[in-house]
């Protein structure tokens, strides 16, 4: 998966961004995942779902590896 710089929203927030666009990210406050806790989503298949840090694999952020 590569995801660019402009798809991460790092700014904690309680709304999920509108018109999203596959593997775009954002740091949710805790209003909308699961454990209620802060934690990043990720929109995948026309839904926002919760991404952990072990989930996360083989990501490249403008061309390099993470």
């Amino acid at each position: 998966m590569k995801i660019t710089l402009e798809q991460i929203r790092a700014i904690q927030s309680a709304s999920p961004p509108t018109n999203p666009q596959d593997d775009e990210l954002y740091l949710d406050d805790g209003t909308n995942t699961l454990s209620g806790s802060t934690g990043w989503r990720q929109y995948k298949d026309s839904a926002w779902v919760d991404i952990g840090v072990q989930e996360v694999t083989n990501m490249e952020i403008d061309g390099g590896p993470f």
